[in-house]
C-alpha cells in the first residue's frame, strides 16, 4: 500500500478581533476595549483543546510551554472521555520557560479502575493552572500516526471573561480536498456541565449547505464524520468549502477542531475553528500573508529525495454574504532583495470557496522557473473574518505537502514561536518576512534548556524581504553568537522571540511561519506564533508627590506575559484628572511622565497604553492578536511649600529660656501645626506661623531636639523640621571694649627673683556656641593650660594660668565659672629678662608664641596662640 507522506499546517480563520489590520504601508488601527488596570493576583486558569484521538494508530501528545521565565508553573492536565467522564492526570511541574510533553495514550493505559469503564478513543482535554494571566501558558496537541504519515496539530484556547455574553454563537473553518479520496472529521466538545444542542453545517464551494444537529451532554465530545454531509452537496461543490457550527450559549461553550485525511495516501491536514463575531466597524482594507512557501527545488540541506519540486497552492473562502474582491501578491527573493508580483484579482461571490490556479498565475507573471521561498499576501476591503485562507506547497507526486499559516499584516510588537524541535530526526524552519515599506532590524532570541539558554541572531530585512532560519543547521554549525553562546548539540527543543533591535515594545512589521518537519517519517506540524503580550501596566510611584511649583518624574512599567518588565514611560499616554492641581507631560512631549505641581491638592495621574492583552489566553492560531487599553494610575499629591527660619540652638540655662521659630508657608492661607521630639520642650502658639520654643536645658543635658511644623492646604500637608542642638561651648571671642594693656615696665620673676621687663593685658572672653552665638549661662566652669610653641624668642619658662594661684598650674578645673553673660576674665602677662638691657632699661624685640587650651563646661576648645612680646600680648596674631 502506498503511504504518501504529508507535511501540513493550519487552515486558519479569523479569531475574535479587537483591531483592524491595515495595508503594509499603514499602521494597525486599534479598536481596544475599555482601559483597564490589571493588578490581580494568581487565579484559576484553563486552556481547552477540543479533540484527542487514540484510534487508527494515533498517538496524542500534549505539548505545553510555561511562558513565564521568572518562575515555574504547575499545570494539571484533565482528560475528558467522549461521555464526559473526567480523568485527572498527575500535575506537570514546568521549569521557568520550560516545555512539557504528556502522552495521552500512556495515560489511558494506566487509567484507574473507576475510569476504565468510560475509556474512549477520543475526547477533549483541559490544562488547569493557577497564575496571574491566562497567557502565562500556551499549548498544542499533536495527533500523530508515523507509520501512516498522518499528523494533526490541534490548538488550545481559553475562555474570555470579557466575552461572556450569552446568545447565538458561530464558529467556522475552511476545508479543502487535495484529491477526491480526502475525507473530513470534526471533533465537537461541550466545555460546560449542561447539555447543548449543536448544529453542524458543511458549506459547498458555491454556498450550498448540508447540516446535522448533535446534542452534547456536559463535557461530552462527538467525532462528526463530514463525508455523509459532503455527499449531499452538488458534486461541483465538494472540493472545497466551509464548516459552520452554531449553538446558543456563551463563546467557547462549544469548541471544535478537525482534520482532513486520505488514509490510503497518507495525506492529512488540519481544520481550525474560530469564532465569528458580529462586527460593528465598517469594512476596512485588510491584508493577510503567508511566508516561506516553498517553490521549485527545495534546499539540498533539507534532504528531500532527488528531483523533488514543490508547487504552491492557495484556497480562499468568502465567509460573508457580500462580494469579496481579493488582490493576491507574490514576493520572491533574488539574492538579498525582494521582487513583487501582482496576481489577478479574485472576485469571490458570497460564501464562495476557490482554489487558485497558482502555477498558471505565477507562470504568467514570469515565475515558472523560480526555486526558493515565496510569500503570498491577500488584500481586500472587508472585515477581518470575511476571508479564510489555506496556503502552502505540494510536490509533483503529491507526496509532500507543506501548508503555511497565514498571518495578519500590520504593526505589532515582538512575536514568539512557542516551540521549535530538532528531536528524533525532526527539524524546524522559521521564515520571517518584512511586511513593511522600510527595512527592519530585528533580534532573534532562541531559548532552550528550560528557558535558561539563550542564543541571539541579528536579522536585517529589507522591505518585502524574507529569511529562513533552519534550527537543525544552526545547531550543527556550532557558531557562537555575539555573546559567545553556542547551542549545545544535546538541545532538542526550545522557543524563539523576534523583536525590534530597539526593544520588545518597539513596533515591527513581521510575518512568521514555523514548520516542524521530518523528511524520513514525512510528517510536518506547523506551530502557531503568539504575540508578545502584557498583563499589567503600573505607575512605579504611589503616590506621586511634588511641591507646588516644582516637578517630579513618574515612570510606568509594563509587565509581560513571560513575567519580565518593560519601561514604557516614554510611550505611555499620560494624563492628570485635575490639571488645576497638576499637569503631566505625555507621549510625544519632552520628558513624558514629568508631573508638575500647579497648586496644593489631590488628583489622579494615569498612564495608558494600547497593548496585546495577555491577561486571558490568546485566541489559538489567531491571524491577529487582540489588543486592549491598559491603564495604570496613582494618586497625585501636590503639597504646599514650607520653610523654617530662626535660631539653631537651644540656650543653656538653669532658668526658663525661649527662642522663636518662624514658618513660611507658600501659598499662603494654610494651617500650621508645630510638634517637638522631646516632652521637655514646650511650644507656645503651636498653631501659628511663629512658635516660641520654651526650655530649661542644664549643662548636663546636651540632648538635641527636632521641632517640626506641618503646613496643610487643600488637604495636602508638607512638613519641615529644624534640629535644635543644645548650646555647646565651641569658641571664645574678646568682648569689644574690655581689653587693656599696661605700659612696659620693670618686673621680677622666678625664685630667686630675677629682674625683667614686661606688660599685662586684661580683657573679657565671651563663650560662644557651635553656631558662634553667645552662651548666656552663668556657672560654666573653665580653666586653661599654656605651653611654649616652636617660637620662644622671649625665653619664657612658665605661664600664669587660671588655676596657677589655686595650686593647679596648667591643670583644672579649679572652681572659677562664667558670669551670667557667659563671660570670663582673662589676664595675660609677660616678664622676661630678654626685655631688659644690662643698663636696666626696658627694650623690645622678642616674641614667644605659646599654645593655650581652654576647657569650658567640660568641653575642650580649639587652641589659641597668644603672642608674648616685651611691650604687648596678642591673641592669635
Amino acid at each position: 500500500m502506498n503511504r504518501s507522506p504529508s507535511c501540513v499546517s493550519f487552515i486558519l480563520v479569523m479569531a475574535v478581533m479587537l483591531g483592524v489590520v491595515a495595508l503594509r504601508d499603514q499602521q494597525v488601527v486599534a479598536s481596544p476595549q475599555a482601559s483597564q488596570t490589571v493588578t490581580h493576583g494568581p487565579k484559576a486558569q484553563a486552556l481547552y483543546c477540543a479533540l484527542w484521538r487514540v484510534d487508527k494508530g494515533f498517538v496524542s501528545t500534549i505539548r505545553v510551554k510555561n511562558v513565564l521565565v521568572i518562575r515555574p508553573l504547575l499545570v494539571s492536565p484533565v482528560l475528558f472521555m467522549a461521555d464526559g467522564t473526567e480523568y485527572d492526570l498527575a500535575p506537570v511541574d514546568l521549569a521557568p520557560g520550560g516545555i512539557g510533553n504528556i502522552n495521552i495514550n500512556q495515560a489511558l493505559d494506566s487509567a484507574p479502575s473507576k475510569i476504565r469503564g468510560h475509556l474512549s478513543n477520543y475526547g477533549s482535554v483541559v490544562l488547569r493552572f493557577s497564575s496571574k494571566a491566562g497567557g502565562n501558558a500556551t499549548a498544542t496537541l499533536q495527533i500523530l500516526n508515523v507509520p501512516e504519515s498522518l499528523i494533526f496539530t490541534m490548538p488550545f484556547g481559553g475562555k474570555s471573561g470579557r466575552m461572556a455574553t450569552s446568545g447565538g454563537q458561530t464558529v467556522e473553518a475552511l476545508w479543502w480536498k487535495h484529491d477526491a479520496g480526502v475525507k473530513g472529521f470534526v471533533g465537537v466538545t461541550n466545555t460546560t456541565n449542561a447539555s447543548e444542542a449543536v448544529n453542524v453545517q458543511v458549506i459547498g464551494s458555491a454556498g450550498t449547505i448540508a447540516s446535522r444537529t448533535v446534542t452534547l451532554g456536559g463535557n461530552q465530545t462527538q467525532l462528526v464524520d463530514l463525508d455523509p454531509m459532503l455527499q449531499e452537496l452538488p458534486s461541483p461543490e465538494t472540493m472545497q468549502g466551509g464548516v459552520r457550527i452554531q449553538y446558543q450559549g456563551k463563546p467557547q461553550d462549544i469548541i471544535a477542531t478537525g482534520g482532513l485525511m486520505n488514509e490510503q495516501e497518507g495525506y492529512s491536514a488540519d481544520m481550525k475553528f474560530f469564532s465569528r463575531m458580529a462586527m460593528a466597524d465598517a469594512p476596512a482594507v485588510t491584508s493577510y500573508a503567508s511566508a516561506g512557501i516553498m517553490v521549485g527545488a527545495p534546499d539540498p540541506a533539507m534532504n528531500f529525495p532527488p528531483g523533488t519540486r514543490f508547487s504552491p497552492y492557495a484556497v480562499l473562502r468568502n465567509s460573508s454574504n457580500d462580494l469579496l474582491q481579493v488582490t493576491p501578491m507574490a514576493y520572491v527573493m533574488t539574492g538579498t532583495s525582494s521582487r513583487q508580483f501582482t496576481l489577478p484579482i479574485q472576485s469571490l461571490a458570497p460564501n464562495e470557496s476557490r482554489q487558485l490556479p497558482l502555477d498558471a498565475m505565477l507562470a504568467a507573471a514570469g515565475l515558472n522557473d523560480y526555486d526558493g521561498d515565496m510569500t503570498l499576501d491577500f488584500t481586500y476591503q472587508g472585515h477581518p473574518e470575511d476571508l479564510f485562507l489555506s496556503t502552502g506547497s505540494v510536490d509533483q507526486k503529491g507526496t509532500y505537502v507543506f501548508q503555511v499559516t497565514p498571518e495578519g499584516m500590520g504593526e505589532s510588537w515582538a512575536k514568539i514561536v512557542p516551540l521549535w524541535s530538532v528531536a528524533n530526526g525532526s527539524d524546524t524552519m522559521i521564515t520571517a518576512w518584512n511586511s513593511g515599506n522600510t527595512a527592519e532590524d530585528l533580534i532573534v532570541t532562541l531559548t532552550y534548556s528550560g528557558g535558561t539558554g539563550h542564543y541571539t541572531i541579528p536579522l536585517h530585512l529589507e522591505a518585502g524581504a524574507s529569511q529562513m532560519i533552519a534550527l537543525g543547521m544552526l545547531i550543527t554549525q556550532q557558531q557562537p553568537d555575539a555573546q559567545g553562546n553556542i547551542i549545545p548539540r544535546t538541545v532538542q527543543e526550545g522557543s524563539a522571540r523576534f523583536e525590534n533591535s530597539k526593544g520588545r515594545t518597539e513596533p515591527i512589521h513581521l510575518v512568521l511561519s514555523t514548520g516542524i518537519f521530518n523528511v524520513q517519517t514525512a510528517t510536518c506540524g506547523n506551530q502557531c506564533q503568539i504575540c508578545d503580550a502584557a498583563t499589567d501596566l503600573t505607575i512605579d510611584q504611589n503616590p506621586i508627590t511634588t511641591p507646588s511649583g516644582l516637578s517630579v518624574q513618574a515612570t510606568s512599567t509594563l509587565t509581560m506575559t513571560d513575567g519580565t518588565t518593560q519601561d514604557v514611560t516614554t510611550t505611555s499616554n499620560w494624563s492628570s484628572a485635575n490639571t488645576s492641581i497638576a499637569t503631566v507631560k505625555t507621549r510625544g512631549q519632552s520628558s513624558p511622565g514629568r508631573v508638575n505641581g500647579v497648586a496644593p491638592g489631590s488628583t489622579t495621574i494615569s498612564a495608558a497604553l494600547i497593548a496585546v492583552d495577555g491577561t486571558e489566553p490568546l485566541p489559538p492560531c489567531a491571524y491577529i492578536c487582540p489588543t486592549t487599553g491598559f491603564n495604570g494610575s496613582s494618586p497625585g499629591n501636590v503639597t504646599p511649600n514650607i520653610a523654617i527660619s530662626g535660631p539653631n540652638a537651644l540656650p543653656l540655662g538653669t532658668d526658663v529660656r525661649s527662642i522663636d521659630l518662624t514658618a513660611n508657608g507658600n501659598p499662603s492661607g494654610g494651617t500650621y501645626s508645630w510638634r517637638s521630639s522631646s516632652t521637655k520642650i514646650g511650644l507656645q502658639n503651636p498653631t501659628s506661623s511663629i512658635v516660641t520654643v520654651v526650655s530649661v536645658v542644664q549643662s548636663n543635658q546636651p540632648n538635641d531636639v527636632i521641632v517640626t511644623v506641618d503646613y496643610t492646604m487643600n488637604g495636602q500637608t508638607k512638613s519641615a523640621s529644624t534640629n535644635l542642638t543644645v548650646q555647646k561651648p565651641s569658641s571664645l571671642s574678646i568682648v569689644p571694649g574690655t581689653s587693656s594693656t599696661t605700659a612696659e615696665s620693670s618686673c621680677s620673676f622666678g625664685n630667686p627673683p630675677q629682674a625683667g621687663c614686661g606688660v599685662t593685658r586684661t580683657f573679657l572672653y565671651q563663650v560662644n556656641d557651635q553656631f558662634t552665638h553667645p552662651i548666656l549661662f552663668a556657672g560654666m566652669q573653665f580653666w586653661d593650660s599654656i605651653t611654649s610653641g616652636r617660637t620662644n624668642g622671649c625665653n619664657l619658662t612658665g605661664y600664669q594660668t587660671t588655676c596657677t594661684d589655686l595650686g593647679k598650674p596648667n591643670g583644672g578645673p579649679c572652681g572659677p565659672s562664667t558670669s551670667a553673660a557667659g563671660q570670663l576674665e582673662e589676664e595675660l602677662g609677660i616678664c622676661s629678662s630678654t626685655c631688659r638691657l644690662a643698663s636696666g632699661v626696658c627694650t623690645t624685640g622678642c616674641n614667644t608664641i605659646a599654645i593655650q587650651t581652654w576647657h569650658i563646661n567640660g568641653t575642650t576648645l580649639p587652641t589659641i596662640n597668644p603672642s608674648y612680646q616685651c611691650d604687648q600680648v596678642l591673641v592669635n596674631g
